[in-house]
Formats: C-alpha cells, sequence, structure tokens
C-alpha cells in the first residue's frame, strides 16, 4: 500500500513539474506589447518586446508619432 501512494505521489510531481515547464517555456516565447501611449508629446502607437536570436528588441509600431527635432 506505501509503494502504490509514492508512486502515485511520484506520478502527480512529474505531471505538475512538466505543466509548469511548459507554461515557462511558452510564456518565454510570446511577446510584450505596451499599451498605446497617452500624453503631453505622444498620443498613440505601442512598443512590443521579444526575444529573437537570443537578444532582446524593441519594436515601435507605424502609428507611433515620432518628432524630428530634438528638444
Amino acid at each position: 500500500m506505501a509503494c502504490l501512494r509514492s508512486t502515485r505521489s511520484l506520478r502527480i510531481t512529474l505531471v505538475l513539474a512538466l505543466v509548469v515547464l511548459g507554461f515557462s517555456v511558452t510564456s518565454s516565447f510570446a511577446a510584450e506589447v505596451t499599451t498605446p501611449f497617452a500624453g503631453k508629446a505622444v498620443n498613440g502607437g505601442t512598443v512590443t518586446h521579444e526575444h529573437r536570436g537570443g537578444k532582446h528588441v524593441s519594436t515601435v509600431s507605424t502609428d507611433f508619432p515620432t518628432r524630428r527635432d530634438p528638444r
């Protein structure tokens, strides 16, 4: 009887470990997107952060307003 309990608890532990590993791997591949910017200088546009080729890459959306003159 004790052998069945330990086998069952080992199975449950392994399944939970695989589930946690699966969630951590899939969430690391997902891109993170900001909410649209709203403020005095910028109204609109988002930034996307993702991993490409082992590097962190931030991409500005096409509707992101950019200033040509620095202040």
